[in-house]
């Protein structure tokens, strides 16, 4: 029993100390490298020892510690096997399941700013440098370690230092937002009064986490979500027989999750691994989903309906309430049909690692591509694509003493001028940054006017999302 006691400790210090090298690469790709470097050479430095001392081969502890470090190191730097986005989706549903929530009540509730927490906020944006820029209308964004605030012109105005994630802005200037840290998810409508936030209602989000960005239609919220099944499972294996062979806990089950936006009620799912699945069985289409046992097969990180009869002719088969979603672990983005939710159009393998296509007015979908670009002034670039011939009409990356490199999110706004968008970026290492990319009358390209919104100090202003207000 003893044997079996030390040998059950062994194991959980050495489990420790992985997640303790994998949650050094969360503050940051340098902190990752120094833990790798010093592992390293406490590695060297031991077998040395060991051999100068003569110790006896059984005294391996120390090698399995230093190993353990540089394995959760190494998974967390190269998202071995996803162990990022299943680490934080395990995170949150153990915090659902443990805390009990309080469901808000339906009557509109202020959410203040106390004139210190103001004062405080102020002095912190000094250092997000906002430029004189072209952009008319005020501008919501929100960072992850200040909270909600609005860009008009050069003026930084704080809403609130709430840590929430807005999903969609609404014609009424209100904001659904969910959060992600500190207590149960919970889905939230407020709306933007004057520079205040006034509380709407607020839901608990049922038995599952929601994640990136949404939209709204016809009194709906249209939201990328995600729910946790233990493989093998026959909801799984029917539509995927393959998956019959795999063994994995807490897999990412994603959906788009429909819930009413006058309540916060959720109504329906549309799970997307029958529908993807179903896409790969017809003739010409590559094989998108990976042969292997992954726990997170799409990573879903958008979601655009949509909602003029114009963009809808540009699609065969197009209709408004048809959903354009983005499927970022596959590089792939697909239309799919508001009443059959089968996909009518698609296309893939044009980016990488992708976030938010945007539908344009003249033909096209402008995607943020993160991992597209070989250049050495980084590896993101903005991508547009013909509907109509799925290919790559224009591109723009970063050159000269430019660098163009978001290794996560990353959000295209298009303006009320034509060919005119907003490119939000957040950089690891480097400064956050918004921009606008003026490109007269034709697509995107390196010979777009180039003007910066702000520029952040640092990881100290992670973009979350960002949008143009309706109202001024």
């Amino acid at each position: 029993m003893a044997k079996v006691m030390k040998l059950w400790f062994l194991l959980s210090l050495n489990l420790l100390v992985a997640l303790g090298g994998w949650l050094m690469t969360r503050l940051g790709s340098t902190w990752g490298v120094v833990v790798l470097c010093v592992g390293g050479a406490l590695f060297l430095a031991t077998i040395l020892f060991r051999n100068r001392k003569r110790w006896k081969s059984s005294a391996y502890i120390p090698y399995a510690l230093i190993v353990s470090l540089l394995l959760g190191t190494v998974a967390g730097m190269r998202n071995i096997g996803n162990i990022n986005e299943w680490m934080e989706g395990s995170w949150t549903y153990l915090k659902i399941m443990i805390h009990p929530i309080e469901v808000f009540d339906a009557t509109t509730a202020p959410m203040p700013l106390s004139a210190a927490k103001m004062q405080e906020l102020n002095k912190s944006y000094k250092q997000l440098h906002v430029y004189d820029h072209s952009v008319a209308q005020k501008i919501l964004v929100a960072f992850d370690n200040f909270g909600l605030a609005i860009i008009d012109h050069q003026k930084v105005i704080p809403v609130t230092d709430n840590i929430l994630i807005p999903s969609v802005v609404l014609p009424d200037n209100s904001i659904i937002y969910y959060n992600r840290k500190g207590e149960p998810q919970t889905l939230t409508r407020a709306r933007l009064q004057g520079n205040e936030l006034f509380r709407m209602w607020e839901e608990e989000v049922p038995n599952l986490t929601v994640q990136h960005w949404g939209d709204a239609w016809q009194g709906k919220l249209y939201q990328p979500a995600r729910a946790f099944s233990n493989l093998p499972s026959a909801l799984w294996s029917d539509v995927y027989p393959s998956f019959q062979q795999c063994h994995t806990t807490n897999a990412d089950d994603e959906m788009i999750r429909i819930f009413d936006l006058n309540t916060g009620k959720y109504e329906r799912e549309i799970r997307l691994l029958p529908i993807i699945a179903a896409l790969e069985r017809e003739p010409g289409v590559p094989k998108l989903i990976h042969p292997s046992c992954q726990r997170e097969i799409f990573h879903l990180n958008s979601v655009e309906v949509i909602k003029t009869q114009h963009q809808a002719d540009e699609f065969p088969n197009g209709k408004i309430g048809d959903m354009l979603v983005s499927m970022k672990n596959i590089n792939t983005i697909a239309l799919l049909d508001r009443d059959t939710f089968q996909v009518k159009w698609y296309v893939e393998g044009l980016f990488r690692l992708q976030h938010d296509p945007t539908i344009t007015d003249w033909g096209t979908v402008i995607v943020f591509d993160n991992f597209g670009s070989k250049a050495a002034n980084g590896k993101s670039r903005v991508v547009e694509i013909s509907i109509a011939t799925r290919k790559v009409v224009g591109y723009y990356e970063a050159t000269g003493q430019d660098y163009f490199q978001s290794n996560v999110r990353g959000r295209i706004i298009t303006t009320d001028t034509p060919h005119k968008i907003i490119v939000s970026e957040e950089h690891t290492d480097q400064k956050d940054s918004m921009f606008v990319l003026d490109c007269g009358d034709g697509p995107v390209s390196n010979s777009c006017k180039k003007t910066w919104i702000f520029q952040g100090s640092g990881p100290r202003f992670n973009f979350m999302f960002s949008a143009l207000l309706p109202e001024n």
